[in-house]
């Protein structure tokens, strides 16, 4: 079982797309190495980083609204600006989805869209 789920993880770091899952209270439990280097971090340090971490202030209760939906509906696809670590600001199409089984995790599978 340990070696599928390693197995798994090395799978998702090969994904062009960024995937972190975040617990109920927005830390982060894991990330793809695409998820941390498109926002100019190295893994280490971006999985220190909390959910709030990860976007403007003005918008932290726009996401913790769309992510209750997610929770509720099972999914929820939105677009909101991303902070890089240089303090950039990127726009990401955000699909987030629930498993039932597991509902202390949220995955975040992030594609970044150029404005």
């Amino acid at each position: 079982m340990e070696e599928k789920l390693r197995l798994n993880f090395k799978i998702l770091d090969m994904v062009s797309d960024s995937i972190i899952l975040l617990d109920v209270r927005g830390k982060m439990v894991y990330a793809n190495k695409t998820a941390a280097k498109s926002r100019g971090y190295n893994l280490e340090s971006f999985l220190e980083l909390q959910m709030k971490d990860l976007y403007p202030k003005d918008k932290t209760n726009y996401v913790r609204k769309q992510l209750a939906e997610a929770i509720k509906s099972g999914e929820k696809v939105f677009e909101v600006e991303n902070l890089t670590k240089n303090g950039e600001i990127r726009w990401r199409e955000i699909y987030s989805k629930t498993k039932k089984n597991h509902p202390s995790l949220r995955v975040y599978p992030v594609f970044t869209k150029m404005r």
